[in-house]
């Protein structure tokens, strides 16, 4: 799971709770169980917007994403 693609963001150690609320608002409007969507899906993209609000979570996603797109581990892009 990569939780910044759930979200619809692109890979970020800053990124406003504003931000992370407006597209887990809007993202969570398509699979919410109540709107026909999956539960399943839905526990994903909340699980996704609680680690990235948390500053803590975001670096190790930002971390783990970055470097599996650059398959070089240890190494974080300028």
């Amino acid at each position: 799971m990569n939780p910044f693609e759930l979200l619809g963001i692109s890979p970020c150690l800053e990124c406003s709770a504003e931000e992370l609320a407006q597209q887990f608002d809007e993202r969570g409007k398509a699979c919410h169980p109540d709107k026909g969507g999956a539960d399943q899906a839905f526990a994903e993209l909340r699980a996704a917007y609680e680690l990235l609000n948390s500053p803590a979570g975001r670096i190790k996603a930002a971390l783990a994403t970055l470097t599996s797109e650059n398959d070089a581990r240890g190494v974080i892009p300028g």
